[in-house]
């Protein structure tokens, strides 16, 4: 992205989404000091789900193939 502004807008878009469909804090201060508050429960929230989530948040149109996640 050619600036850092697209990057946080789309980090905080999710963020509010999770928050909003009841996904609390995960991690504490002292298990991850930096970015804590940007945790999420990962059994609870799947790969498709934040793939489709990002497809919903694309202004341009969406891959041609699967995105895949680690």
């Amino acid at each position: 992205m050619p600036t850092g502004d697209d990057p946080l807008s789309v980090e905080q878009t999710f963020l509010r989404r999770l928050r909003a469909a009841g996904q609390d804090i995960f991690l504490t201060a002292a298990h991850m000091p930096n970015g804590w508050t940007e945790t999420f429960d990962a059994a609870r929230v799947t790969p498709t789900h934040l793939r489709d989530s990002i497809r919903e948040h694309q202004t341009t149109p969406p891959l041609p193939q699967p995105l895949t996640l680690f």
